[in-house]
């Protein structure tokens, strides 16, 4: 019975020190998985931004060409990269101030590019309904004007597309120095557990050296073979309370082992063994 307790004892320690180390480790690895997925949906966000501006761009750069299409060949079918060109554009830049909603700069700079893409697209809207009712084309001051508005929202574009790469790569930033802090923040946690259980285990192992010790000397100290084999029960009644020891000995006279115990009166039993 005391056997069973000890292992039993030995078996829920064990199991103490395996939880206590598996916690930190498995918190470690959670903190490091929770942290890739936060980078890369940093990342994903990022890249769905530049796309998003960049389709912007193209749609409002398909628009000026079907216009200057237009103008010079003054034929209808010439204008449908204008058409599609003015969906996509609406379509892009609706999705891009979701995108870029609770940025402050970003919703401004884009902000500025919607107001000179607007200004730009209802000047060249006039001149292609006058090119429709008049047959004639724009003059080339008004094309020049026209020009000069796109070289300043694609200036707006460049700028906000720059704009973007820095929002990105703080908040990569960011979530790296977030996930090197909770992981060595968890490491240190993890150290300092091996470290406590380290000097547990040090301080049993001196307790248990201290008591072998003492042991030998009492050993050595008894005045006889009787007194040693008591002296040796109480030991290990001390060290295995629940347990009921008994020490074999061989009895030179008939060749047998006899087995000594002590009961709960602390009287010295012996009892004969087999051979």
């Amino acid at each position: 019975m005391g056997v069973l307790s000890m292992m039993s004892d030995a078996g829920r320690s064990l199991r103490r020190v395996g939880v206590v180390v598996c916690v930190p480790v498995a918190l470690i690895a959670g903190a490091v998985f929770l942290t890739a997925n936060v980078q890369r949906s940093a990342v994903e966000h990022a890249a769905q931004q530049q796309e998003t501006s960049e389709s912007m761009l193209n749609a409002i750069l398909n628009q000026e060409s079907g216009a200057r299409g237009f103008y010079e060949l003054h034929q209808q079918a010439s204008l449908q990269p204008w058409h599609q060109g003015t969906s996509e554009f609406a379509s892009s830049l609706a999705q891009l101030r979701s995108l870029v909603a609770g940025n402050s700069a970003l919703e401004r700079s884009l902000a500025r590019q919607a107001k000179q893409a607007t200004a730009w697209h209802d000047v060249t809207q006039a001149e292609i309904l006058t090119v429709q009712r008049t047959g004639r084309s724009p003059s080339q001051a008004a094309i020049q004007k026209d020009r000069e508005q796109m070289l300043d929202f694609r200036a707006s574009n460049t700028a906000f597309d720059v704009a973007l790469r820095k929002a990105s790569d703080h908040a990569l930033s960011v979530a790296s120095a977030v996930a090197a802090a909770i992981v060595g923040a968890l490491a240190a946690m993890l150290v300092g557990i091996v470290l406590l259980l380290t000097r547990r285990t040090a301080r049993r192992e001196t307790a248990r050296h201290r008591d072998q010790a003492q042991l030998r000397e009492l050993l050595q100290a008894s005045e006889s073979e009787q007194e040693s084999r008591t002296l040796l029960i109480r030991h290990i009644q001390a060290l295995l309370p629940d347990c009921d020891p008994a020490v074999l000995s061989l009895n030179h006279d008939n060749d047998r082992l006899q087995i000594t115990t002590v009961g709960a009166s602390d009287a010295l039993a012996v009892r004969a063994g087999s051979e």
